[in-house]
């Protein structure tokens, strides 16, 4: 299982660009209510395609309002208590990471049972 803090082998996934479309999606299925579809460009680059996907889904959290957030947040079964740390210290792009994490490790299980 994907480790939930281990940074490292998140930007070693977002290394592979299949894993990248699919978590991409898998935060479309995630957000299907409240936003447009989210694109990026892959260029798998790892670090760099993660630090642009925080980026823009930041610029995208700053715009919702705080119950349409909690209600995403929810459904995307974020761990509460690292989701509250992040609001609490208004990091939204803490928040971005933690969304972007959990997508992963969605896609991720998903590879590891085929």
């Amino acid at each position: 299982m994907l480790p939930t803090n281990s940074e490292y082998q998140l930007v070693d996934l977002f290394d592979k660009e299949k894993f990248v479309a699919e978590t991409i999606a898998q935060i479309n299925k995630d957000f299907a209510y409240e936003l447009p579809p989210f694109t990026t460009v892959l260029d798998v680059n790892g670090g760099v395609v993660l630090n642009d996907l925080v980026s823009q889904l930041e610029i995208i959290l700053r715009e919702f309002n705080y119950s349409a957030l909690l209600q995403s947040i929810y459904r995307i079964d974020l761990n509460e208590r690292k989701f509250n740390n992040a609001l609490h210290a208004d990091d939204f792009s803490k928040i971005a990471y933690l969304i972007i994490e959990r997508s992963a490790q969605k896609v991720y299980l998903r590879w590891s049972y085929k």
